[in-house]
């Protein structure tokens, strides 16, 4: 999905609106430089877009998603066509924040989800893995009856007899990643929340910081993620590794994607919400940059082009989960009405 030769020509001689009173200053689209503003867990998927949108200059600002929303949100007349994308919903707070600043209700689209996947080399026994059993196999202290014991799991069979006799390994980045967090949230805190004993903390801080405390030994942290591929292939039988669906496909000769909690990542099971180590992806944009012709216009018809985020799209080559063909095509209609 492309613009046309006559679009694109009078996207490089607009007028944009100047900081002085909404003042229009002549200018040209290759003066104003388009800011996109970008989740670390995305940005790869911003920069891609970024390379084939026909914008120039481009500048990319790794935020995390509540530090972008309040950035666009963050002056009405500053004169810079923004954008971003983020996994973070819009809070009310921040949507207040834009209206008051006189900007408006900030135009969301959705583009898909990210993935993670929990992956063994395919050599190892198979397994089925949930949220209940991986923290039971990974936490420091173990809930019994309404206090904690030690975790004395040496082995996946110790938890679930099941599973195979070999070691606890996980393989994942380190703390304050992305994806680390990712996997917190839907493994670890979504499996100690099934335990009475969690659930009689009463301070909310506290029982994430019980159930995301990892045993000693349990982890490997590795943040680059052909290194975590190479660890697992390194690894001794048994060990699991947490990495972004696109790395365990290219690596599909010898790794196996684990179910979790009963669910393979399909996009049928992601979209459903079955299959949870997944995060939704969205683009937020200002509705005056998006009303005229200029860079923000033009990165966003690409951006939520099929090219992009089709089924066949280089977004999936990325990593990212389509959404439904119907949904995707209603989102253009509607943003570009």
């Amino acid at each position: 999905m492309r613009l046309s030769v006559s679009t694109l020509a009078s996207v490089m001689a607009i007028a944009v609106v100047g900081a002085a009173g909404g003042q229009l200053v002549a200018a040209h689209a290759e003066d104003a430089v388009l800011q996109v503003f970008a989740s670390p867990l995305v940005i790869d998927q911003a920069n891609t877009v970024n390379r084939v949108a026909g914008v120039s200059p481009i500048e990319t600002i790794e935020l995390n998603s509540i530090d972008a929303l309040q950035k666009l949100c963050g002056s009405a007349n500053d004169g810079i066509p923004s954008v971003a994308v983020v996994v973070t919903k819009i809070t009310a707070s921040i949507s207040d924040k834009c209206v008051s600043n006189g900007i408006g209700e900030l135009l969301e689209a959705s583009l898909g989800f990210r993935t993670l996947v929990l992956v063994q080399k395919a050599s190892d026994p198979a397994m089925s893995l949930s949220s209940r059993v991986l923290y039971k196999a990974l936490t420091h202290d173990v809930p019994d009856d309404e206090s904690f014991k030690p975790n004395m799991a040496n082995t996946w069979s110790d938890v679930d007899a099941s599973l195979p006799k070999l070691d606890i390994r996980l393989i994942v980045g380190s703390p304050g990643s992305a994806a680390r967090k990712v996997f917190e949230d839907e493994a670890m805190v979504g499996g100690c929340r099934q335990f009475d004993a969690v659930q009689s903390i009463f301070d909310a801080k506290a029982r994430v910081s019980t159930c995301t405390k990892f045993k000693e030994g349990a982890i490997l942290e590795v943040d680059s993620l052909d290194e975590r591929a190479a660890a697992l292939g390194a690894a001794a039988p048994g060990a699991v590794a947490v990495l972004p669906i696109n790395i365990a496909l290219k690596h599909k000769d010898w790794m196996r994607i684990i179910p979790f909690d009963g669910f393979l990542p399909t996009p049928e099971s992601i979209n459903a919400e079955d299959y949870v180590l997944s995060v939704p992806v969205y683009v937020y944009v200002r509705p005056e940059d998006l009303a005229k012709e200029g860079p923000v216009r033009l990165w966003m018809w690409e951006m939520l082009s099929e090219e992009a985020i089709g089924d066949k799209g280089y977004g999936k080559v990325g990593g990212l989960i389509e959404l439904p063909a119907a949904t995707r095509e209603w989102q253009r209609r509607s943003m570009f009405k």
